[in-house]
C-alpha cells in the first residue's frame, strides 16, 4: 500500500513537471517607424536564427512565439535599404497574463526604429544673375532663370557635407568668380538657401597698336637728255 501511494505522488510530480516545462504561446505585435515617425514595411524580424516574418506596408508583423515564462527573448530585425538598424536590439521577458472577467489582454507591442541613411536636401539659389549654372561634383544639376534663381533636389548620406558651385566661367566680369558654398547634412530633410550677390567690372579691352604709317616714296629723280 505505502509503495502504491509513493508511486502515485512520483507519478503526480512528473506529470506536474512536464505541465510546468510546456512551452507557453505568446502573441507579439511588432510595430517598425522609420526615425520620423512613418510606418515602415519589409522590415525583417528573427530570434535565435529563425526569422518570424516581415512587417507589411504598415509596419506591422502579427507573430506567436513559444517559451517559458520569465524567459529573455531577443529579437534581431532587419531595415530595408536605405535604413539603419536600431543600436539596441529590441528584448522581451515573456509573461503570461491571466484575463479577469471577460477582459482579455491584447499581444504585446514591440516598437522597431529604423534611421535613415540619407536624406533630401532642397536647394534653393538667389542671384540676380540669369543662365548661370549651379554645380554638384563638377554636374550642373540646375541654372538659374531669367529672375536669377535656381532650385535643385538630392539626396545625400546623413552627417555628411556638400560643396555646390555657381558657374561663372563664361561670364568673365563677374565677381566673385564661380563662388562655393558647403552646406551640412542633417539628420532631417535639408533646406538650403544661397542667397550670392555678383559685382560686374567693366571688361579690359584690348589696346588698338596703331600701324605707323610709312614715310612717302620719294620720285625718282628726272633726267632730261
Amino acid at each position: 500500500m505505502f509503495k502504491l501511494i509513493v508511486l502515485a505522488l512520483i507519478s503526480i510530480a512528473s506529470v506536474a513537471c512536464s505541465e510546468r516545462s510546456a512551452p507557453n504561446q505568446y502573441e507579439i505585435h511588432f510595430v517598425a517607424k522609420t526615425n520620423d515617425g512613418d510606418p515602415l514595411g519589409n522590415v525583417a524580424v528573427a530570434a535565435e536564427g529563425k526569422e518570424l516574418g516581415v512587417t507589411d506596408q504598415s509596419g506591422i508583423l502579427a507573430v506567436s512565439v513559444k517559451g517559458h515564462d520569465g524567459q529573455q527573448v531577443t529579437f534581431n530585425p532587419s531595415c530595408p535599404d536605405g535604413y539603419r538598424e536600431p543600436a539596441q536590439q529590441p528584448k522581451l521577458i515573456l509573461r503570461t497574463f491571466q484575463s479577469v472577467g471577460s477582459e482579455s489582454k491584447g499581444p504585446t507591442t514591440l516598437e522597431i526604429v529604423c534611421t535613415a541613411v540619407a536624406r533630401y536636401a532642397v536647394i534653393a539659389v538667389k542671384t540676380q544673375i540669369a543662365e548661370i549654372p549651379l554645380l554638384f561634383q563638377g554636374e550642373e544639376i540646375a541654372q538659374t532663370t531669367s529672375e536669377g534663381v535656381a532650385h535643385a533636389m538630392l539626396k545625400l548620406p546623413v552627417e555628411s557635407n556638400v560643396r555646390l558651385e555657381l558657374d561663372t566661367r563664361s561670364r568673365p566680369e563677374l565677381r566673385p568668380q564661380s563662388p562655393s558654398r558647403i552646406f551640412s547634412i542633417e539628420k532631417e530633410d535639408t533646406l538650403m538657401l544661397w542667397n550670392q550677390e555678383f559685382n560686374a567690372e567693366p571688361v579690359k579691352r584690348a589696346r588698338a597698336i596703331r600701324k605707323k604709317e610709312a614715310p612717302p616714296i620719294a620720285p625718282a629723280p628726272y633726267r632730261l637728255e
